[in-house]
């Protein structure tokens, strides 16, 4: 959908310009020389080369200004956008513009006849470059998503890696705690205060109990933060 919508914002750069700059011109023209009034269906037969050629140079420049303008919006939408496939993709829409302002502006029909030769080659390479932009563009997203992956699946690895390292940390600190409180029953024991050892045991394991309890509602909240 997003090549769809790209393709067809550059469809509307091409238009849009053209449009706007004949339909000034026109308005111009028509305000300043009343004598000879242009309109949109005899333009091209009317104006004299130099006239045309005007208004198809502002076309251009305003078509680039206006791709300028929303190269920043594209690269949004697509960030693995290349310069040079994106040309490729413009090449269909700008090439013919410019070979027909070069066609209308010559006299000699052996010049017309050379330029339209030209013309015809240029539309078919172009095309062909269009196609193996579009394979480009395909190839680039495929690259795009892989790299994504990479990136997540690397993050996923780090984020275990620093979770086993905490878990072998409260393991570790876990085995020496026991092992303290293994060594102080052992002493109660062999001082021959059971009911001290006994009291020491219930605390130590209802402390036990208390901290599984809390660990437990840590990784909950944590598991539901995470969905």
């Amino acid at each position: 959908m997003k090549k769809l919508a790209v393709y067809f914002i550059f469809q509307l750069l091409t238009i849009c310009p053209e449009i706007l700059c004949t339909s000034v011109f026109i308005e111009l023209h028509n305000l300043f020389v009343p004598t000879n009034i242009y309109t949109p269906h005899n333009l091209i037969s009317s104006c004299s080369p130099a006239e045309y050629l005007v208004i198809e140079l502002s076309n251009i420049l305003l078509g680039l200004f206006l791709l300028w303008k929303i190269s920043e919006i594209l690269k949004q939408c697509i960030d693995h956008l290349k310069v040079l496939t994106c040309l490729q993709l413009l090449l269909p829409l700008v090439a013919p513009v410019l070979l027909n302002v070069l066609i209308a502006i010559q006299k000699k029909s052996e010049a017309v006849l050379t330029l339209s030769i030209i013309y015809w080659f240029v539309c078919i390479s172009s095309y062909l470059l269009f196609l193996r932009a579009v394979r480009s563009l395909d190839q680039q997203h495929r690259e795009y998503l892989q790299k994504k992956m990479e990136i997540e699946l690397m993050k996923k690895q780090m984020n275990d890696s620093v979770q086993l390292s905490n878990e072998y940390s409260n393991l570790r600190k876990w085995n020496h705690d026991i092992e303290n409180h293994i060594m102080s029953v052992m002493y109660l024991m062999d001082m021959k205060k059971y009911e001290e050892a006994g009291t020491y045991i219930s605390s130590v394991l209802s402390q036990l109990n208390l901290n599984r309890k809390e660990t437990c509602q840590k990784e909950d909240s944590h598991h539901e933060e995470e969905h």
